[in-house]
C-alpha cells in the first residue's frame, strides 16, 4: 500500500472523528493500527483528486487550533 494512501487514510479517519457533534456518545481510543484497515480500503477506492485530502488537511489544522 502505498504511503501516501496510509497518509491519507489517517486524514480522512481523523477528520471524520474530530468533526462528529459535540452531543455525540465518545468514540473509543484507537488502540491498533487495524482501526485503519477499512478507510485504507476506502481511500484505495475513492477516485478523488489530492486537492480534496488537502482540504481536509486544512480543515483538520483549522478545528485542531480551536482545541
Amino acid at each position: 500500500v502505498p504511503l501516501a494512501v496510509v497518509e491519507n487514510a489517517f486524514v480522512l479517519a481523523c477528520a471524520r472523528r474530530l468533526a462528529r457533534p459535540a452531543e455525540a456518545a465518545p468514540l473509543n481510543v484507537i488502540r491498533s493500527l487495524a482501526y485503519f484497515s477499512p478507510v485504507i480500503d476506502e481511500v484505495l477506492g475513492l477516485h478523488v483528486d489530492d486537492a480534496y485530502f488537502r482540504h481536509l488537511r486544512q480543515r483538520l489544522a483549522r478545528i485542531l487550533q480551536q482545541i
